[in-house]
């Protein structure tokens, strides 16, 4: 059950990420814990990802990248 509600919760905020401005995306994307940033990220499609990214602070975006490539989103905080 709980697997279903954090599924569930992800593909919420997911949906509401895709609705948003890039540029609104990206401004409360760069407040954000990187390690969130990169999860909620994930859940997005690539086009929209880079679109945000783009928008993005340089530096968050990179390091965000490599908690992406390297899986470290999802390890515990």
């Amino acid at each position: 059950i709980l697997k279903n509600i954090k599924e569930a919760k992800a593909d919420k905020i997911s949906k509401t990420y895709m609705k948003m401005r890039y540029s609104k995306a990206a401004s409360i994307l760069d407040t954000m814990d990187q390690k969130d940033a990169a999860r909620i990220l994930f859940g997005l499609k690539a086009s929209k990802i880079s679109k945000i990214m783009a928008k993005m602070n340089p530096q968050n975006a990179a390091e965000i990248t490599k908690l992406l490539e390297e899986n470290k989103a999802f390890q515990s905080k």
